[in-house]
């Protein structure tokens, strides 16, 4: 199964990614396939900066979209495939990097030696990247490893002319080199067949658009890539190759890579209130304030934070809080005796309620305009039912005097 994949990919590489053979046959409409391709192989070469933003689908399914952003040897590649998880691919000179943009992590890709997920992902996003080389082309075409069938068409896409040809790979004829590239062994690549139709930008040599339909082992996978967007001369920033994240371990960013695919899963619901309560779901039954961050609702989002506040004592909870904040600091600010959270609460009175219940003071609650709620919770918190006297609400009082009743009938008894 490893290795269906890493075809795929390798042949993405060398067809999608800068392969642009140079075939030989295969003449319609007045046009030599061969011909279509060298020119191809010349213009693409010529294409130092671009960027390209496409579509994948794989069987039928959700569609891949990429968006490549290349200059000279350094490239980005943006993927939002079907786990809705936006990732950073970055190809630079100092080593190869994947990063989660939404969540400011990153991991050297280069050093992965485990996962096998990353290696995928990782050769998935080069095979993005237009790298051509016309000395590899015609040794393919040398060695009859490409074998061209027919120039089809002329077409537009992505508002660009292209010319539209079919052709087979014949894995059965490469070098045992190539063979090991592409993850197969020479027994194995007889039993491979793969047919291409893909449309090559008449102007600057790029895929604009192919369809490759791979049997392997009799196992038929069809893929469709369509460009959405070209500039082969774009004009790129050297920000652009700024990595969005702080480089972690492996298992630091697979972890937190989890975490964000669970999340996504949330959005399968079209009903944006069922998306916040399985996010709220997830929160607790994990144990993780992360999920809460993913509620679009700051209502519900506050209230997610709200459930690990006395679990985590964390103020960094209060400060992602649009609408409890000050009800979270006045929470924290009791529950760890801390007079310096109180001053962060925006409310006033609130600010005061939280100071003075600190003090541990009754007569102290009888100044503030919050006086009976000072009271309640300075007899909760000194645990003396004495001081629930002092307040003026008798719905209150009572209420007040309520968290004592057991030990009233105790100390009866």
């Amino acid at each position: 199964m490893d290795k269906k994949y890493v075809l795929v990919v390798v042949v993405l590489v060398l067809v999608v990614g800068g392969g642009y053979y140079y075939l030989q046959g295969g003449t319609t409409q007045g046009k030599n396939a061969t011909e279509v391709l060298l020119d191809a192989v010349v213009a693409a070469e010529e294409v130092n900066t671009y960027l390209l933003e496409s579509k994948t689908s794989i069987d039928g399914s959700e569609p891949i979209e990429a968006t490549v952003i290349a200059s000279g040897t350094r490239a980005r590649v943006d993927i939002l495939d079907a786990t809705m998880v936006p990732r950073s691919f970055y190809f630079l000179k100092e080593g190869n990097f994947i990063c989660l943009p939404e969540r400011k992590t990153c991991m050297n890709a280069s050093m992965n030696d485990s996962d096998i997920s990353i290696k995928r992902m990782v050769a998935y996003a080069q095979s993005q990247i237009v790298v051509t080389d016309s000395e590899n082309v015609e040794r393919w075409v040398d060695s009859g490893v490409i074998e061209v069938q027919e120039y089809i068409s002329e077409r537009t896409v992505a508002e660009r002319l292209c010319d539209e040809i079919k052709y087979a790979v014949r894995f059965d004829l490469m070098s045992s080199e190539d063979l090991a590239r592409s993850g197969y062994t020479v027994g194995e690549a007889p039993f491979v067949d793969r047919k291409v139709i893909e449309c090559l930008d008449k102007e600057a040599g790029f895929v604009l658009y192919r369809q490759l339909n791979s049997s392997v082992f009799g196992e038929l996978r069809v893929l469709e890539f369509n460009v959405t967007r070209f500039e082969p001369f774009a004009e790129i920033q050297e920000s652009e190759f700024a990595l969005a994240g702080e480089i972690v371990g492996e298992e630091e960013f697979l972890g937190i890579q989890e975490e964000e695919i669970d999340k996504k899963g949330c959005m399968i619901y079209e009903d944006i209130e069922r998306q916040n309560e399985c996010l709220e779901e997830k929160a607790f039954n994990k144990k993780n304030p992360g999920y809460c961050e993913a509620i679009t609702d700051a209502a519900s989002r506050d209230s997610c934070y709200m459930i690990f506040v006395p679990l985590s004592k964390d103020p960094g909870l209060c400060e992602k809080m649009e609408i409890l904040e000050d009800d979270c600091y006045y929470e924290l600010g009791l529950g760890l005796r801390d007079a310096t959270l109180c001053e962060k609460i925006s409310d006033a009175h609130r600010a005061q309620l939280c100071e003075t219940i600190l003090l541990e003071d009754a007569e102290a609650c009888k100044e503030i305009v919050l006086a009976d709620e000072c009271a309640l919770n300075l007899a909760i918190i000194t645990n003396d039912s004495a001081v629930c006297g002092q307040i003026g609400n008798e719905n209150v009082r009572e209420a007040c005097l309520g968290n004592f009743d057991g030990e009233e009938d105790s100390e009866e008894s």
